[in-house]
């Protein structure tokens, strides 16, 4: 079956996307007469998903590393440019209808691309983890204003696993109530934000950090916004175009999906340095808040706070579980929500008393791009060597197929992924190491282009002709 026409025996039963009904469907490519939406609805998706308390967290934790205001403004408007990689990972919905990490077989094979689809399901629960944390501090920190002082580690424990139940609600609906809510609540709170920056603002002294950071100081503020931002969405791409008709724009995708990720995000990060200039030295996000908001203003933005934070996560958990299946496990996309609903919480609880916040944070975000930049190299450029053109019964083969290649294994994608990865690390300079690479560089965090570029030319010259090669066959059939 060329490029997805009629309908997959595995999406046999499963109904149409509605919202507020249970997606039953996993990574079964979406038949013709399933598709729906614009890209408009894109934008609104990731306007909700960026309007959290992660992305002040972000830009608080530049200034609180070493970077003046001027030069954390300058990071978060180049470090967040990395919204692109997500608008072209978003990309390959309409021609296939299935998710990204089904789509990823294409580049590593079938079996090759397992590890991938499991590292990428760390990823997802690690943001869940964090996630959950926020939101029940979030709710601590509303305690603590109403008046309750010094909640017990059982109220905190009972507050968490309320916040995992709520968490899981959208992502258990799936794609189109994720959707229309996240539109629903940028109208609603988009609003809010900017009231509590107008508020927060006869508080904020830019002038109060007087230092320069130094070259490399900026270099990996740029890499902690580019790993908290665009590039770290980019795992979920195609989970929420692949719904979208066939001859859906992509120019128009591109567009909608870029802005909308990068103005929330900005605007965000730049709140967040900004009010960082009189909380230096607050462990987390919420408790630096406190300091500027008046009780009255500092309520409803807790609530605020944590109504985006889980909207957010639900967009990781609706991707995670889809990554389970990719990994090969046989289990509904239900039971997986489950599953890391269960991982994320027990998670949570370990991070909840840690007051190292921040730390863990960042040492988080410098993990991640070891592989996320390698993978989204290979990843657009088997996309863009193919010319978009893919096998949809192929991706969705158990065994044999364009993609099986050596054992389920396409040798040069992973290798070209390990060499990106090896690339990655020699040139990251993280709180944990200082690599080689780094070094030689006087301490200038390289990881991110290293990966990407390392990661992606590997890969065109040790698979290029062969997929052209698969791309030309296929178009000829």
């Amino acid at each position: 079956m060329r490029a997805g026409k009629g309908r997959h025996p595995a999406a046999e039963g499963a109904p149409a996307d509605a919202a507020f009904h249970v997606e039953s469907r996993g990574i079964a490519p979406v038949p013709d007469e399933d598709r729906h939406g614009s890209p408009a609805e894109l934008f609104w998706l990731w306007v909700g998903s960026d309007l959290l308390i992660l992305f002040p967290a972000t830009g608080a934790l530049l200034t609180m590393t070493g970077l003046s205001f001027g030069q954390a403004v300058l990071a978060i408007l180049i470090g967040n440019l990395s919204y692109a990689v997500l608008g072209l990972t978003s990309l390959q919905g309409p021609s296939t209808g299935t998710a990204t990490f089904t789509v990823t077989r294409a580049s590593f094979g079938r079996n090759g691309g397992r590890g991938l689809s499991g590292l990428n399901w760390i990823t997802c629960v690690g943001w869940e983890a964090t996630g959950v944390t926020l939101v029940t501090l979030s709710a601590i920190a509303a305690l603590e204003a109403a008046g309750w002082s010094h909640p017990s580690g059982a109220v905190k424990l009972a507050i968490l696993a309320v916040t995992v139940a709520a968490l899981g609600l959208l992502p258990l609906l799936g794609h189109q109530t994720i959707v229309v809510v996240q539109r629903w609540v940028s109208y609603l709170l988009l609003p809010v934000f900017v009231g509590v920056a107008v508020v927060a603002w006869p508080h904020v002294h830019l002038g109060a950090i007087h230092h320069q950071g130094s070259l490399a100081a900026l270099s990996i503020g740029i890499a902690i916004i580019v790993s908290a931002g665009g590039l770290t969405w980019s795992n979920a791409g195609s989970d929420y175009t692949r719904y979208l008709p066939r001859d859906t724009s992509l120019v128009r995708i591109f567009g909608a999906v870029s802005v909308g990720g990068f103005l929330p995000t900005v605007a965000l990060e730049l709140l967040g340095a900004a009010v960082a200039t009189t909380t230096r030295g607050a462990s987390d996000p919420i408790t630096g808040m406190t300091h500027v908001l008046p009780v009255a203003m500092l309520l409803p933005y807790l609530v605020v706070v944590s109504t985006t934070t889980m909207l957010a996560q639900s967009i990781d958990l609706y991707s995670s579980g889809l990554s389970l299946q990719a990994l090969g496990l046989r289990l509904s996309r239900t039971a997986c929500v489950c599953i890391d609903l269960v991982i994320a919480g027990s998670l949570g609880a370990v991070a909840l008393f840690n007051d190292g916040f921040n730390r863990l944070y960042s040492d988080f975000l410098s993990l991640v791009v070891v592989w996320m930049a390698p993978w989204a190299a290979v990843y657009l450029a088997d996309w863009a060597l193919r010319r978009g053109r893919y096998d949809v019964d192929g991706l969705l083969a158990r065994e044999g197929g364009p993609y099986w290649q050596s054992d389920g294994i396409r040798v040069a994608g992973v290798a070209a992924m390990g060499l990106g990865m090896v690339a990655a690390v020699l040139f990251l300079h993280a709180p944990f190491l200082e690599a080689p690479g780094a070094a030689l560089l006087g301490g200038i965090d390289a990881s991110i282009p290293a990966g990407l570029i390392v990661g992606g030319v590997a890969y065109v010259l040790l698979a290029g002709g062969e997929v052209r090669h698969e791309s030309d066959r296929l178009a000829a059939s």
